[in-house]
C-alpha cells in the first residue's frame, strides 16, 4: 500500500513527546483529516505525513536509521511499513537506496539501511531462496562477494541446493560458493571460478610411504573455494575395493596405480586376470608373490587365490598364537606384509561354459563344459571368501570389472565387502550408477563443465569410500615403463618364478574325478560300445592322438557317472 506524503517543517525546540499530539492537529487542521503522521526526523527537523496510518520517529544508529514503529504496529505490516519507510527516507535522502532491514513489530523497531543495487540483487535472490521477506536477510557487500546474516527458519536440508542456485546463478556466475556457520546464523558468498582438474593428473613419484594403508588413487574435485586435494584409498578396516568402469575409462590406468603405491609401501602382490587380457600385467608380474601370478588360465588363477588363501590361514594361526585380532596387533618384527589381491576382467573370469544340449550327459563336451564351470565357481567361491575371511589377516582385494551385476557373479554378500567403491568415466548411465555405487543418490557426478572438456574429462569417476564423503576425482597418470622403473628404482623386491607350479596347479584344481560313486551303474555306451563307430556298427579302431583322446574320454564318462549318482555335482546346471 502507498500514499501521498507530506513533509513538514518542525517548529524551533520541538518536542516528539510533549508535541506531536498539537502537530498532527495542526496539519490535519490545515490539510484534512486523512493525513497521519508518518515519521519525524528530529536531526533532519522535518516530519512526514501520509495518507496512512502510521507513526515513526527516526533516530540515526551506527551510520543505519533507527525507527520506532506505532503503537498498533502488528507483524503482518512488514511490507507496508516497508514500503511506506522507503518512501519517507526517498524524500528526505532522493537517491540514496534507503531500505527496511530490520523489523520488529514487538519491540515497535524498524532498522533501515542504504543498499546498493548488487546488495538489493542478493538480498532479494536470497530471501527468495530461503522462503522469506527480505528485510529478514541481512547483505552486505565486501571485497570479493557478500557476508549475510540468516533468518532462525534456516536449515541446510531444506535450503542449501536453493541457496546453491542463487549464489552461482542470481548473484554470481558459476563457480561463486558460499559457506554457512549453521550455529551463528551467518553466511559468507565469495567470488570463484569453476574447479577443474588439469589434462593429466601426474602420479606422485614423492609422495611419502610411511602410512602402509594409504593408497594414493589421483585427485579429488575441489569446491567452495578449496582446491582439488589427494585422494588416497583407505585399506586399514576395509577388505576390498570394486573398480568399475566401460573400456577406456581409466580403470586400468587406476588400478596400475594402485598396484604402484601398495608396493611401494612394502605389500605383496597377486595379480588374477583373463588370460586374453594377461599382457596388461605383465609389467608387473616379477613383483607378484610366489605363486602370485594367476593370469594365463582359471586354472592358474584359482591355485594363486588358494596360495594367497593358505597364507592367510597361516597368519590367522600367528594371530592367534599371539593373542592378536589383526596383524597391525603383532610385534613389528613378525608382522606380515599386507597382500594386494587384483582380479582383473572379473566378469570373463566368473563367466560360465554353456554346456551343450541334445547329446548324452556322459559325452565328451558335456564332461569338458561341466569341468570348466567347476573351476569357475570354485574361483567364484574363492573370490568371495577372501575378503569375507580374511581382512583381519591383512589380505586386501581389489575387483575390476566393466559392469557388477548378480548375473556376472556379484552376489550381494561379495559386493558387500567392497565397500570402497570407484567408479569410472565421465558420464555413466543410470544404471551403470546403480550396479557400481552402494548409495548412487548421495555420489555426485562428473560437472558437466569437466564432461565438456575433452582433455580434462579424461580419467575421471567418481568414488564412494567407506567413512568419507564422495567424491569426483581424476586418477593418477603414468606409463606402465615409467612406473615400472620408479619401482626398480625404489628396490622394490622381485620373484624369480611368480606362476604356480605345475604340481601345485594340480593339486588345487577341482575336477568331476575327484567324485567318487557306487559301483553298481550302468555302464556307458563308451566302455560297451567302446567308442561311437560308423553306423554300422563297426568299431574304428583309434591310434596315437585320437586314442589318447578316446581313452580319456572313456575315464571321464565314468567317473561322471559316479559323481552323478553320489549328487556331489548337483549345483551344476545340465
Amino acid at each position: 500500500m502507498t500514499g501521498k506524503m507530506l513533509p513538514v517543517a518542525l517548529p524551533g525546540g520541538f518536542d516528539p513527546a510533549r508535541d506531536q499530539a498539537r502537530l498532527e492537529a495542526r496539519v490535519r487542521e490545515l490539510k484534512g483529516q486523512q493525513w497521519s503522521l508518518a515519521s519525524i526526523d528530529v536531526e533532519a527537523g522535518k516530519a512526514y505525513f501520509v495518507t496512512a496510518d502510521m507513526v515513526t520517529t527516526i533516530v540515526e544508529r551506527d551510520g543505519r536509521k533507527g525507527a520506532q514503529l506505532p503503537a498498533d504496529v502488528r507483524p503482518g505490516d512488514g511490507d507496508r511499513q516497508a514500503t511506506l519507510l522507503a518512501e519517507a527516507f526517498d524524500l528526505r535522502y532522493p537517491g540514496e537506496g534507503w531500505v527496511m532491514t530490520e523489523f520488529d513489530p514487538y519491540l515497535r523497531q524498524a532498522i533501515m539501511e542504504r543498499l546498493d543495487s548488487d546488495e538489493l540483487r542478493a538480498r532479494e535472490a536470497l530471501a527468495t531462496a530461503l522462503g522469506v521477506k527480505p528485510w529478514q536477510v541481512q547483505v552486505h557487500k565486501v571485497d570479493g562477494g557478500f557476508d549475510v546474516h540468516l533468518p532462525a527458519s534456516y536449515s541446510a536440508s531444506r535450503h542449501d541446493l536453493r541457496i546453491n542456485e542463487a549464489v552461482t546463478m542470481a548473484i554470481g556466475r558459476p563457480g561463486w560458493y558460499f559457506t554457512i556457520n549453521a550455529q551463528a546464523l551467518t553466511m559468507q558468498v565469495r567470488a570463484g571460478a569453476l574447479p577443474t582438474f588439469p589434462d593429466r593428473a601426474l602420479y606422485p613419484w614423492g609422495a611419502p610411504t610411511n602410512d602402509t594403508w594409504s593408497i594414493p588413487l589421483g585427485l579429488a574435485l575441489g569446491s567452495g573455494g578449496t582446491p582439488n586435494r589427494e585422494l588416497a584409498i583407505g585399506f586399514d578396516d576395509v577388505p576390498g575395493m570394486l573398480s568399475t568402469g566401460t573400456a577406456g575409462s581409466g580403470k586400468s590406468v587406476g588400478v596400475n596405480a594402485i598396484i604402484t603405491g601398495a608396493l611401494l609401501r612394502g605389500w605383496e602382490l597377486v595379480v588374477i586376470d583373463a588370460p586374453h587380457k594377461a599382457v596388461d600385467f605383465l609389467w608387473c608380474k616379477d613383483f607378484c608373490r610366489p605363486g602370485g601370478w594367476g593370469c594365463d588360465s582359471k586354472e592358474q588363477a584359482l591355485t594363486a587365490l588358494d596360495l594367497v588363501y593358505e597364507h592367510g590361514q597361516a597368519i590367522a594361526r600367528l594371530l592367534k598364537e599371539h593373542h592378536a585380532q589383526k596383524v597391525a596387533d603383532l610385534p613389528v618384527h613378525l608382522r606380515p606384509a599386507p597382500v594386494l589381491i587384483v582380479i582383473d576382467e572379473a566378469t570373463a573370469l566368473f563367466m560360465l561354459e554353456p554346456v551343450p544340449k541334445g547329446i548324452p550327459k556322459d559325452h565328451p563336451l558335456v564332461i569338458d563344459a561341466l569341468n570348466k564351470n567347476l573351476v569357475t565357481q570354485t574361483l567364484i567361491k574363492r573370490v568371495a571368501t577372501i575378503p569375507a575371511e580374511m581382512r583381519f589377516a591383512g589380505l586386501r582385494v581389489v575387483i575390476s570389472t566393466q559392469m557388477a551385476q548378480a548375473k556376472t557373479g556379484f552376489d550381494g554378500p561379495l559386493k558387500a565387502n567392497l565397500s570402497h567403491r570407484v567408479l569410472w568415466g565421465a558420464n555413466p548411465s543410470e544404471s551403470a550408477r546403480g550396479f557400481a555405487l552402494s548409495n548412487p543418490r548421495d555420489v555426485p557426478r562428473v560437472p558437466e563443465w569437466i564432461r565438456a572438456d575433452e582433455t580434462a574429462a579424461r580419467g575421471t569417476g567418481v568414488a564412494e569410500f567407506e567413512g568419507r564423503a564422495p567424491a569426483v576425482l581424476k586418477g593418477y597418470f603414468a606409463t606402465t615403463e615409467q612406473l615400472r622403473e620408479h619401482l626398480l628404482s625404489a628396490g622394490v623386491p622381485r620373484c624369480s618364478r611368480p606362476e604356480p607350479t605345475a604340481a601345485q596347479i594340480a593339486a588345487h584344481t577341482p575336477s568331476l574325478d575327484d567324485a567318487v560313486g557306487t559301483d553298481d551303474e550302468v555302464p556307458s555306451r563308451l566302455e560297451n560300445e567302446g567308442g561311437f563307430g560308423d553306423p554300422g556298427g563297426e568299431v574304428i579302431e583309434l591310434r596315437g592322438a585320437a586314442r589318447a583322446a578316446h581313452e580319456f574320454a572313456v575315464s571321464q564318462a565314468r567317473n561322471h557317472r559316479r559323481s552323478s549318482s553320489s549328487n556331489t555335482v548337483q549345483n551344476l546346471d545340465l
